[in-house]
Order: structure tokens, then sequence, then C-alpha cells
């Protein structure tokens, strides 16, 4: 099993995989992850380690967003209601054709 720290949340997101990023090659990849290198991308877990997270969580984080504590480069308040407005409205775009279509395909 391979866990990653994809950017989860975010609108967007490449991926761009060569030879040495195939999933044939993933039993070959070292960690990189250590105590004097904290940023590392790929770190391994013990097993043992998982099973006493809560509720066995798989929700790890160990690289911080750097954007989410650099206060200076946050865009206007402005910008960021009209961008939060804009992500509601076509959440519940979707969620009223999700209820039209849970209606149809339960209508006689």
């Amino acid at each position: 099993m391979v866990l990653a720290n994809p950017p989860f949340g975010k609108k967007q997101s490449l991926l761009f995989v060569n030879e040495e990023g195939d999933p044939d090659n993933r039993h070959e990849r070292k960690e990189l992850w250590s105590e004097s290198t904290p940023d590392g991308r790929w770190r391994c877990y013990e097993y043992d380690e998982l099973l006493k997270r809560d509720k066995l969580s798989l929700n790890l984080f160990w690289i911080k967003d750097k954007s989410l504590t650099d206060t200076d480069s946050l865009p206007p308040p402005d910008v960021l209601a009209a961008e939060i407005a804009d992500d509601l409205e076509a959440a519940l775009e979707q969620f009223t054709k999700i209820a039209a279509k849970l209606k149809s395909s339960t209508s006689p």
C-alpha cells in the first residue's frame, strides 16, 4: 500500500510521472522523511504506529502548507469571499442535480 501526501482540498492538481514514479517501481522507492529532513515527501509508517492513531485514521500530515500560515500572501477578503460564494453556488448546483435525479428515480 502506498500512502502519499497529495494536495487534498486543492481545486486543481497535476500529476507528472516518469519511469521513476511509475507504480511498477514503487518497491524501489526510498523514504525521504527523517527527523533531519521533516519535509521529505515519502514517509513510511510502521503498522503499529498506525494502529495507535485515533480511530485508525490514515489522515496523515507531516508537511505543513506554508501558504496557510503566511497570512501576508492571502488574497484580499473580498476575493476570498467571492471564491467561497462561487464554491458554495457550485456545490448547491451539484446537490440540486443530485436531488432531482434521486427524485426522478424514486418516482413511480
